[in-house]
């Protein structure tokens, strides 16, 4: 581990805000440069980089939740009303109601969890229908959830830090050294490195639980053009594979539940795709989950 020299860290900073603008930074890579952005403080540009960085992640993806928390960490540390309250103001819509909450939660807990609260009394004598807000349906969940934190917001005096008292960022870098060149692969050095044994299953199920409500049209339609694809590549690594999709829906809607048996054929699969769509309600249609695409698989050998 080595230490930057203070002209090495200035071009260390320029550099990063550079990748973030070519869209080079990715899961975990967006770290250091958050880093940077929370000891500068909250200046115009990093203000519109936490919502650009905001913008670009997903709470389903294991590789940004580090990022969420981090956005969550700067914002307890700026207190910046503006960014606080777009957040809360970006509940009331699906796609980004999780990552808002995820990343609030970060500057307190004072809120009961959306799919953790407690179901809304329904009578005068204070008798619930359900157990849980969820299962009054995600319509309804989140806009009780949105209502919660404007009420809290509207009772907070925020105080926003001035740029520069953040602190000086203390993050190091790794310098690697330069890779060498393989001459000889059949050098005893590098063959260890770069034979690998032919990966070959016996039987392989590749299941897809999917979410068909109107709004993963895109997921749907990702399937649709690429699940044959999927098969071809399974039966390279596999004798027997064969894929299985299970669609569902709110309660309410045309269906729970349907799917896809398990299938080896490419031509029975190609067929029975056409299946796979989402039905745009009457109503808006959310997602009662918030497990929106699973993969999963198994084998026997």
């Amino acid at each position: 581990m080595i230490r930057l020299t203070m002209a090495q860290r200035g071009q260390w900073v320029r550099a990063a805000f550079d990748l973030h603008d070519k869209e080079a930074l990715r899961g975990d890579k967006r770290l250091g440069l958050l880093g940077i952005m929370d000891a500068q403080g909250p200046t115009p540009r990093n203000k519109q980089l936490f919502r650009q960085i905001f913008n670009n992640t997903n709470s389903m993806d294991s590789s940004d939740i580090r990022t969420l928390w981090k956005l969550g960490d700067i914002l307890n540390r700026w207190q910046s009303p503006d960014l606080i309250k777009g957040l809360i103001k970006g509940m009331r819509k699906l796609n980004h109601a999780y990552r808002s909450e995820l990343v609030l939660r970060r500057v307190t807990t004072e809120i009961p969890l959306s799919y953790r609260a407690p179901a809304l009394p329904k009578n005068k004598r204070g008798d619930a229908r359900h157990t849980w807000l969820r299962d009054e349906g995600a319509v309804i969940m989140w806009q009780v959830t949105w209502r919660r934190w404007s009420d809290w917001f509207k009772e907070q005096e925020f105080q926003e830090i001035d740029p520069g008292e953040g602190g000086r960022y203390e993050g190091t870098s790794i310098l690697m050294p330069a890779g060498e060149k393989i001459l000889d692969t059949g050098d005893a050095k590098w063959r260890k490195d770069l034979e690998l044994r032919t990966f070959r299953l016996g039987q392989l199920d590749v299941g897809f639980v999917v979410d068909s409500t109107a709004s993963m049209g895109r997921v749907i339609r990702w399937i649709q053009k690429d699940v044959i694809k999927m098969m071809r590549g399974f039966e390279l690594i596999s004798h027997e594979p064969r894929i299985g999709v299970i669609l569902y829906r709110d309660k309410g809607d045309a269906y729970i539940v349907k799917g896809i048996h398990l299938t080896g054929s490419a031509r029975k699969l190609a067929r029975r795709r056409k299946r796979l769509r989402t039905d745009w309600c009457f109503e808006k249609c959310w997602s009662l989950s918030w497990v929106w695409i699973i993969g999963i698989a198994w084998s026997r050998s």
